[in-house]
């Protein structure tokens, strides 16, 4: 009886438990404030997970091409452990434009705008770790019918938490003319958010 009494008592003040929120601070005192976390995939809301098809202006020609993310490959075990990844591309339908091979894993697409001047919208990647809570964030750019990284991959650690999309759609950015980004301190326990100059392609 007296185990019953305890678990109850455990359970009901376990619930009135509030989630943690992340405040992450820029040198410049900006603060990000990350939503409470999903600790596991299976948690996360699917509306989280929507940013897999967006329109662009690839061509600098004022015509918007839809992009989608496209699993081509199916994940075979583990990886990690002599297994095959999932591959995943991203299409589009128009027929000029050849699509993008990005490997593993899943990722949500972003249209940064035109970010070089060149009257081209640039398109950056955030894509999930094989393994891991790290995730990455590549930038490229489609000029004379190649595709070419503009900014290299760079890494973005999460803490297993997940970061809403609007708060990744401000790690790439242009600033009087200038492109930057926003880097995670990780020897700050806040994983402090710094901002940088972009290192271009």
């Amino acid at each position: 009886m007296k185990k019953l009494a305890i678990l109850l008592l455990l359970s009901v003040f376990g619930c009135n438990k509030k989630p943690t929120e992340n405040k992450i601070e820029t040198q410049q005192t900006d603060t990000v404030q990350f939503k409470p976390a999903y600790k596991t995939a299976e948690a996360i809301p699917e509306k989280l997970y929507s940013e897999t098809e967006i329109e662009i202006d690839l061509q600098g020609n004022g015509n918007k091409t839809k992009a989608s993310l496209q699993q081509i490959k199916e994940q075979v075990g583990n990886p990690l452990e002599d297994g095959t990844p999932a591959e995943y591309i991203i299409k589009f339908d128009n027929a000029n434009i050849p699509s993008l091979n990005i490997g593993c894993c899943a990722a949500k697409l972003i249209n940064e705008g035109d970010l070089n001047n060149d009257g081209n919208e640039e398109l950056s990647i955030y894509q999930e770790p094989m393994n891991g809570c790290t995730y990455t964030m590549t930038t490229y750019t489609f000029k004379n019918g190649e595709w070419k990284q503009l900014i290299p991959p760079f890494l973005i650690p999460t803490a297993c938490e997940e970061i809403p999309l609007d708060e990744i759609k401000k790690r790439v950015f242009q600033e009087k003319n200038k492109i930057y980004i926003y880097q995670t301190d990780i020897n700050d326990e806040n994983l402090k958010l710094i901002k940088t100059e972009a290192k271009l392609q």
